[in-house]
């Protein structure tokens, strides 16, 4: 996946960015599964800016883990870390 490119995109109603993981993400996942599916990314700012985030296995894990937890019916995601030079 080409980063860059896809936040030249913009947000879009299969593109939704945030600075970081909280349930208004979570809310964001339950909206693209409703729809037609997407792609949220974590740590890039509403205007594009790419702010990062600290991440490991086990931040992703948590991250997969609350969004089937917090959703009913349970939602499983493809979840990708991406490093961003």
């Amino acid at each position: 996946m080409n980063l860059s490119h896809l936040i030249a995109q913009g947000e879009s109603a299969t593109l939704e960015f945030k600075q970081s993981f909280d349930k208004e993400g979570i809310e964001t996942v339950c909206a693209l599964a409703n729809a037609k599916g997407g792609k949220l990314l974590i740590g890039v700012a509403d205007n594009g800016d790419i702010k990062g985030t600290q991440v490991n296995e086990e931040t992703l894990q948590n991250y997969l883990n609350q969004i089937k937890t917090q959703t009913e019916p349970s939602l499983v995601v493809d979840i990708e870390s991406i490093i961003h030079n």
